[in-house]
């Protein structure tokens, strides 16, 4: 339960500083291992099967994943049974 809460707390964060910045800004991409998803296919993964989840912003986004990270980067891992 505290990591869903946690979850929930970080993409909370993430999309309040997004809208802060420019609120006409899309979405994040978001990256499940390794693989990007939509934004649905993210909210249909189950919170018990979530490993971690990390946010890459600006610099450090762009870098890792060029011109589709300008927006932020949502990394998912899944825990190893699923």
């Amino acid at each position: 339960m505290k990591l869903i809460k946690t979850l929930a707390f970080v993409l909370m964060l993430f999309a309040f500083s997004q809208s802060q910045a420019n609120i006409f800004k899309k979405d994040p991409i978001y990256i499940l291992e390794g693989k990007m998803i939509s934004k649905a296919e993210m909210g249909r993964l189950s919170p018990n099967s979530i490993e971690s989840v990390s946010i890459l912003k600006g610099a450090k986004a762009i870098e890792k994943y060029g011109k589709k990270g300008k927006r932020g980067v949502v990394e998912i891992t899944l825990k190893k049974a699923y």
